[in-house]
């Protein structure tokens, strides 16, 4: 092995063009070549013999643009597979289920800007350092395929197919006027319970406030006591009627659980 192969990066990415002829919105799947054995803009080729996919099918998920984050999840991969000299792989998207991004990765496809990146780790011994520049790259491991924005090799298809759907969504539908009446009145009634319970929480802060303001005063009276406690008898003056700390001990008490019980 030459020093210019070792010096090959481990962890790689390359992406793929995607020309979309055909979308099925309600399937929300395209079918894409992900990676193919031309040059691509780097001038590294990729054999397609090397790939290995056995830790990728443990966890086929769709990432937008590499990011490794639990948000960028966009939708799974099935039945990625060697089909002569091309990887092919069918993207299903997490659509109508609260997936911004999802959304909006599958919104690009229908428009025909798809484009499709594979993250794989290299082996040193199966790189080999090309006359152009690149890298060839004969043994490799898939680690995921993520749509990005920018493509890299200029020579690889994408097909939108219609497939049926494997799962459905609980979103909303909003077919007639009835629907967007029921959606507005729960709504509604939602905005209402929450002007309600904060309401009775303004309730329970201001009934607070008092006994800290009780205790307070409380506070100041027994002051006062201590420093009346060494004054005559006659100098020293009744305060009748005053609270003592186990009134407010129970007023307190009270109030908790009368929360408890709303």
């Amino acid at each position: 092995m030459t020093t210019e192969e070792m010096k090959a990066p481990l962890l790689r990415s390359k992406m793929t063009a995607a020309e979309i002829k055909e979308v099925d919105i309600e399937s929300g799947v395209v079918t894409a070549i992900v990676s193919d054995e031309s040059p691509d803009r780097d001038n590294d080729i990729i054999r397609v013999s090397g790939w290995e996919f056995a830790a990728f099918r443990d966890l086929p998920i769709m990432l937008a643009d590499h990011d490794y984050s639990i948000d960028s999840a966009i939708g799974r991969w099935r039945d990625v597979r060697i089909e002569g000299k091309s990887v092919v792989g069918e993207a299903e998207y997490f659509l109508n289920q609260g997936n911004d991004l999802a959304d909006k990765a599958f919104a690009l496809a229908q428009n025909g800007l798809a484009a499709f990146s594979v993250g794989f780790r290299t082996y040193p011994e199966h790189t080999k350092r090309l006359e152009s520049g690149g890298y060839e790259y004969t043994k490799q491991e898939l680690l995921e395929i993520s749509q990005v924005a920018i493509p890299a090799n200029r020579n690889a298809l994408a097909i939108a197919k219609q497939i049926a759907a494997e799962w459905k969504t609980e979103s909303p539908q909003i077919e007639t006027a009835d629907d967007l009446d029921e959606i507005v009145s729960r709504a509604t009634k939602q905005v209402k319970d929450l002007a309600s319970e904060t309401e009775r929480l303004q309730g329970i802060i201001t009934q607070l406030i008092e006994v800290a303001n009780s205790v307070n005063e409380h506070m100041m009276y027994m002051i006062d006591t201590a420093e009346t406690a060494t004054a005559t008898d006659d100098e020293q003056k009744p305060k009748p009627n005053k609270p003592k700390p186990d009134d407010y001990y129970r007023a307190i008490q009270h109030i908790v659980g009368a929360y408890k019980k709303e």
